[in-house]
């Protein structure tokens, strides 16, 4: 969808496994990976795949920055929801989301409710598995990868991660 809705002569979107990057598409000076899909795969090992792979894509020099919800918050050791919604126009949809914790991973249920422009409704559902990611092992895992850690964010805004405080645990770092 990115590549038809926000097409750009020097931006090439792709879609793959994370863990197993293709050599032939790099080097990149950028990889952005948000809305905790890093905590989408099965296990650290993984993660410290992941982190390998996109090094090894990224030019000298290049950046590499992730986003996944701060799994140290005190609020994400207990069942929660959260609901979401955004109009246009006549149009709504709302994202009720369920995070239920089980020891090292977190049960994320998604329930979208869609109203168009045309006044039709239409409800679509998904779950997935969260890995509890810390600061401290992605610190550990990027620098095996070879990064250099060029910033560790409690949000978009740039300020500094709070483990108790912070909503988001967003990384930037460098080849």
């Amino acid at each position: 969808q990115a590549s038809e809705r926000r097409a750009h002569r020097n931006i090439n979107y792709v879609q793959g496994d994370m863990c197993a990057i293709p050599d032939e598409l790099g080097p990149w000076d950028f990889a952005l990976c948000l809305g905790n899909s890093l905590a989408l795969v099965s296990s650290r090992d993984d993660v410290r795949q992941v982190l390998r792979s996109v090094h090894e894509n990224l030019a000298t020099g290049g950046l590499f920055m992730f986003q996944i919800l701060n799994f140290e918050h005190p609020s994400a050791q207990k069942p929660r929801q959260r609901i979401e919604e955004e109009r246009n126009g006549h149009a709504r949809i709302v994202a009720v989301k369920d995070l239920i914790p089980d020891e090292d991973r977190t049960l994320l249920a998604m329930a979208f409710f869609l109203k168009d422009e045309d006044g039709r409704h239409t409800a679509t559902s998904n779950t997935a598995v969260l890995l509890h990611l810390t600061r401290e092992f992605l610190i550990e895992a990027a620098d095996d990868a070879g990064f250099a850690i060029r910033g560790v964010y409690g949000g978009y805004d740039r300020h500094p991660f709070d483990p108790d405080q912070s909503p988001d645990l967003i990384m930037l770092l460098k080849v």
